[in-house]
């Protein structure tokens, strides 16, 4: 009989998310398994069709190990489904579709799409809209809503944002759009300004299930959920003083965390956004998703692709405001990302970074 590994399945590396043991992702089953290392080694071997009995007696040679020992791990990853003794024509669109998104290095891309292309969503319509608010309710009868935003008790000081207000920012819409060509240094006023009108808080209202109130910024967030959370580096700017902030929306107040910066650490951190942005820069901001408020409401396998649309929509209210300013922005993704949550301070499952803005 002839046994070949699945074309569904996906073998993951021991790594701290894992454990430290081999991980077998099925797509197809939507299920993961631990594997031992000569689990492993059976799968690898028959990537290829194989005959069961030679993949046996290949695995024992080689790991030194009763014959009848492997014999039973291959009917557990049979009956697992990890192995298969044929490609049925699920497997076979499964092998087709990463064999044709791999020539264009898709790989991730196809697995995400393969492990959701069929969940099914709740319609926009009176009905859904009643189901979503009673998962709601389900939800914070487990675990009160309350994640909203993010504070530091132990800053080193507070500075005050201004609330956004229209009469801070007056001209013709046309105007914002324009692009200029007398660009003026950045002081602190236009820099309350930008974080003001891109991050600051507008107005909250009270959701239909019990949870703290939502609030809403200039920028559009799925559900009010607002998962995105921004750091300042401040380098350059006359009235502030050089240090990590971070903007804390609840209160409208820039949060002091560190008055040192270490200018050759930032080519490191952020060898685009810093080393190579096409002026000097005066301020690094770094945009990061706290992954539970999006997750909390929406618990389905698409999540993570909303939390980018969110920083998507604040990068462009903020390339908006810099033009209207006429301060210089650039935006950049080619950083490193865990040394970036490591100076941070963050854990990368909880709250990542995504992307840093130069302006100056």
């Amino acid at each position: 009989m002839s046994i070949q590994f699945s074309q569904a399945v996906r073998l993951r590396n021991p790594s701290f998310l894992s454990g430290g043991k081999w991980i077998a992702d099925d797509f197809l089953q939507r299920r993961r398994f631990t594997l031992s290392p000569l689990g492993v080694l059976i799968c690898v071997t028959c990537m290829k069709p194989q005959m069961r009995q030679a993949v046996i007696t290949q695995v024992a040679n080689r790991m030194n190990v009763p014959v009848q020992l492997v014999d039973r791990l291959v009917d557990g990853l049979l009956d697992k489904k990890l192995i298969v003794t044929e490609q049925n024509n699920e497997l076979k669109y499964f092998e087709r579709i990463r064999n044709n998104w791999s020539k264009n290095d898709w790989q991730q891309a196809a697995d995400y799409y393969l492990a959701t292309f069929d969940y099914t969503f709740l319609q926009g319509d009176t009905e859904g809209l009643k189901t979503a608010r009673n998962r709601m309710e389900e939800y914070s009868v487990d675990r009160y809503d309350n994640e909203r935003f993010k504070i530091y008790t132990d800053s080193i000081s507070k500075i005050t944002v201004p609330l956004a207000d229209e009469k801070m920012l007056m001209m013709a819409f046309e105007e914002v759009f324009t692009q200029k060509e007398n660009l003026i240094d950045l002081d602190v006023d236009k820099f309350l300004r930008v974080v003001s009108f891109t991050f600051g808080k507008v107005r909250e209202w009270t959701p239909n299930w019990p949870g703290e109130p939502l609030f809403q910024r200039t920028s559009p967030s799925g559900g009010s959920r607002h998962p995105t959370e921004v750091y300042f580096i401040i380098l350059d700017v006359n009235g502030l003083s050089p240090g990590y902030y971070h903007f804390n929306t609840k209160n409208s107040e820039l949060e002091l965390l560190e008055e040192r910066i270490k200018r050759d650490e930032l080519t490191r951190l952020f060898p685009h956004s810093y080393a190579q942005a096409p002026f000097e820069v005066k301020v690094i901001m770094v945009l990061t998703t706290v992954f539970e408020r999006n997750m909390y409401r929406y618990r389905e396998p698409r999540t993570f692709r909303t939390v980018h649309m969110d920083v998507g929509h604040l990068i462009g209210t903020m390339e908006m405001i810099t033009n209207a300013l006429n301060i210089r922005c650039y935006t950049s993704y080619g950083n490193d990302d865990v040394e970036i949550e490591k100076q941070l301070g963050l854990h990368g499952l909880e709250e990542g970074f995504q992307v840093a803005i130069s302006i100056g």
